[in-house]
């Protein structure tokens, strides 16, 4: 398996949007590069982050609740989605794909149900690839990729990393 870092910098590579938003930004690690070459960002966090870059809007929300006031070019969700139970994230990807403009692409970095960590949640969204690929099968898909994610360490435990899901689709209507 890939290191996902790898695979998540080979398709924003790939990609030229004109406007993108970052749902569970943080401090927009992925997304802030678009902002430096002028891209419109909006970035949305719940937790307050400093951000100073022309071009990135941060919004201080649950992305739960976020009303998505446009349609976006590229929407990115890294590393949340596993936080929020599987009814509420498939709320969440049906809002980014409605607010995803005619060929625009969804970019979404998840923890996999292959991954078999004890702090998994059965309640909370660890997709299969199979799963997302029934969510987005009406869409293209680019990328669907299981990687492993960088090594850590929770609390003082153990040093491990995550399999995580790269998925990358492109919206044909």
């Amino acid at each position: 398996m890939k290191p996902v870092k790898e695979v998540i910098h080979k398709c924003l590579r790939d990609l030229n949007p004109k406007s993108i938003l970052d749902l569970g930004c943080g401090g927009g690690k992925f997304t802030i590069n678009f902002a430096k070459r002028g891209i419109s960002v909006t970035g949305v966090d719940k937790d307050k982050q400093e951000i100073h870059e022309d071009n990135f809007n941060f919004i201080q929300e649950d992305i739960r609740d976020f009303k998505f006031p446009k349609k976006y070019n590229l929407i990115f969700t890294s590393m949340i989605l596993h936080f929020l139970k599987k009814e509420e994230a498939w709320s969440v990807i049906k809002k980014m794909k409605e607010s995803t403009s005619i060929k625009g692409y969804n970019l979404l970095v998840c923890m996999s149900n292959k991954d078999d960590s004890e702090m998994q949640n059965p309640k909370n969204f660890y997709p299969s690839i199979e799963e997302l690929h029934r969510i987005y099968l009406d869409w293209e898909i680019i990328e669907s990729e299981l990687g492993l994610s960088k090594e850590h360490q929770h609390y003082g435990g153990e040093i491990h990393s995550h399999k995580v899901i790269v998925f990358l689709a492109r919206n044909k209507d």
